[in-house]
């Protein structure tokens, strides 16, 4: 259980790595720039962690997928990103893809 934990931690400091870079990319303010390098390597810290528990194959596309789903949303929400009846389906299709895996792994 605590692996899945670190996991799912893992995702989230990757979107918070997504959402800052956005940022510093539209407003030039570096602190974003270093939020980014922070969040992303807590990510990959975590992700590492997580590694040891899950495997790779299945850990990979979890923390892959997911943070491709939630940077999406921030996406849509946040900064207003085109959003459509496909992307929906095709995000969709993601988040029961993890959660079949997240079924199937030990």
């Amino acid at each position: 259980m605590k692996y899945w934990i670190l996991l799912m931690l893992a995702v989230i400091f990757e979107a918070m790595a997504a959402l800052s870079l956005k940022i510093s990319t539209n407003t030039q303010n570096h602190i974003y720039t270093l939020l980014y390098g922070v969040c992303f390597a807590i990510s990959l810290g975590m992700f590492y962690l997580a590694s040891k528990g899950i495997p790779l194959s299945i850990g990979y596309a979890i923390w892959a997928g997911l943070g491709l789903s939630i940077v999406s949303l921030i996406g849509f929400i946040i900064f207003k990103e085109e959003i459509n009846f496909a992307k929906i389906i095709f995000l969709f299709m993601i988040i029961i893809g993890v959660i079949g895996l997240k079924f199937i792994s030990k």
